[in-house]
C-alpha cells in the first residue's frame, strides 16, 4: 500500500518534474540564468561566512557560561561540604570548650593527642596535689589505663572505611590517584571528603575518618600523603588476618569438641612454649585450643573486627565450658552433679557423643534416650 501511494505521486508528479527540468535547461541554453546564479552564488558564500561567526560566537559564549556556572555549583557544593564537616565536628569542639572550662587554671595546657603515646596530662602520681593525706587515684594512670578503647574506636573507623574503600578500587594506589582530584600528591581534608562520598558502601563520617588518619600524621598539616593513606590498606589487611586467625582457631576448638579420644580439659590447658598457632599445637589433639581462641579474641577486638563473629566464637567457648564441666562430674562420681551437667550441656549444645557418654554412667536407657540430638 505504502509503494502504490509512492508510485503514484511519482506519476502525478513526473509531468511537474519534466517541465521544471526542461524549463530551467531551456533557460540555461539562452544564458538568462548565468547571471543571476553568479549572484546567488555570491550571496550564499556570504551568509555561510555570517552564519559560521555567529555559530563559534554563540559556542564561545556558552562554553564560557556553562564552565562558570559549573564552577559555582562546584564551589557551592564545597561550601555545603565544609559546613557538614563543621557540624559533625561542633559536638567534639563543645566539648573540648567545657573540658577547658572545667580545668580551670590549667586551661591553657593542651593534654598532647599523639595516639602512640600515654597521656602524661591524667597521671595522677604528676597532677596529684601533696596534701599529705589519701592516695592517688590510679583509674586514670596512662600507663596502667591507655587509650585502648579510643585506639579501637578510631581504628574501627578507618578498618569501615577501608572496607567500602575496596568495594570499588582495587588497592590505595588506584583510590589515592582518583580522591586526588589536584594531582598534588597529597589529600586535603576537602579531597578526602569529597572521594570517600563517592563510595556507595560507606556510610560513616568521613570528616572522623580523616582525623584518625591525620592523627598520625607528623606536623598535622590537613594533608595526607599517598604513604599515610597506605596505613587503610594495612589495617584492612590486619584486621581480615586477625578474623581469619579467629575463625581458625574456632574450627579447630570444634573439631577437637567432636573428638571423644580428646579430653576437655587439655583444651584449656596452656599450650607449649614453642607453640604460636594452633596447627603447630597439634590438629588432632588440639591441645591448648580455648587458649588459641582467647588469644586470637583478642587480637581480633584489638584490629576492630566486627562484633557479629564473636557471637559464635562465644557460643563455642560456653559449650566447651560445658563439656568441660560435664567431663568433671564424669570423673567426680556425684550422681546429682552429673545430671546438672548433662542438662546444661544440652543447654549448651554439647557434642552429643559425650552427653550420651555422661549418660551412660547413669546407667540407664531411659536417661540416654531423654538426652535427644544436642
Amino acid at each position: 500500500q505504502s509503494m502504490s501511494l509512492f508510485m503514484g505521486t511519482v506519476s502525478e508528479l513526473l509531468p511537474l518534474m519534466v517541465m521544471g527540468f526542461g524549463g530551467f535547461a531551456f533557460l540555461w541554453y539562452l544564458g538568462y540564468l548565468q547571471p543571476v546564479m553568479k549572484t546567488l552564488v555570491v550571496y550564499m558564500y556570504c551568509a555561510s561566512l555570517m552564519i559560521a561567526v555567529v555559530i563559534i560566537f554563540i559556542f564561545k559564549i556558552w562554553s564560557n557560561l556553562n564552565r562558570s556556572i559549573m564552577q559555582f555549583f562546584e564551589q557551592f557544593k564545597m561550601f555545603q561540604h565544609q559546613a557538614e564537616d563543621i557540624f559533625q565536628e561542633l559536638p567534639e569542639h563543645v566539648s573540648r570548650l567545657v573540658e577547658t572550662m572545667l580545668r580551670g587554671k590549667d586551661a591553657d595546657v593542651e593534654p598532647p593527642d599523639d595516639m602512640t603515646l600515654a597521656n602524661l596530662y591524667f597521671d595522677p602520681f604528676l597532677t596529684k596535689e601533696h596534701t599529705g593525706a589519701g592516695l592517688a587515684d590510679v583509674s586514670h594512670d596512662p600507663f596502667l589505663a591507655t587509650d585502648a578503647v579510643d585506639r579501637r574506636k578510631a581504628l574501627a573507623l578507618i578498618c569501615d572505611f577501608a572496607e567500602a574503600l575496596f568495594d570499588k578500587y582495587k588497592d590505595t594506589n588506584d583510590a589515592f590517584a582518583a580522591m586526588d582530584t589536584s594531582k598534588n600528591g597529597v589529600l586535603s581534608k576537602a579531597e578526602f571528603c569529597q572521594g570517600a562520598r563517592q563510595l556507595p558502601n560507606f556510610k560513616g563520617h568521613a570528616s572522623a575518618v580523616f582525623k584518625c588518619i591525620e592523627s598520625n600524621t607528623k606536623g598535622k598539616q590537613g594533608r595526607v600523603t599517598k604513604r599515610e593513606f597506605r596505613q587503610l590498606q594495612d589495617a584492612h589487611e590486619q584486621q581480615v588476618d586477625a578474623k581469619s586467625k579467629l575463625e581458625q582457631a574456632t574450627k579447630m576448638l570444634n573439631k577437637a569438641m567432636h573428638n571423644m579420644d580428646v579430653k576437655v580439659e587439655s583444651l584449656f590447658q596452656m599450650p607449649d612454649a614453642g607453640s604460636s598457632s594452633p596447627s603447630q599445637a597439634g590438629r588432632a589433639s588440639g591441645a591448648g585450643a580455648v587458649w588459641f581462641v582467647r588469644k586470637a579474641i583478642d587480637n581480633a577486638k584489638a584490629k576492630a573486627v566486627a562484633g557479629a563473629i564473636f557471637l559464635e566464637v562465644q557460643h563455642t567457648l560456653e559449650e566447651a565450658q560445658a563439656a568441660r564441666g560435664l567431663e568433671l562430674a564424669m570423673e567426680g562420681g556425684d550422681r546429682g552433679e552429673l545430671e546438672n551437667w548433662i542438662r546444661v550441656a544440652q543447654e549448651k549444645q554439647v557434642p552429643r557423643l559425650r552427653i550420651q557418654a555422661a549418660q551412660a554412667l547413669l546407667g540407664g536407657p531411659e536417661d540416654a534416650r531423654s538426652a535427644g540430638p544436642a
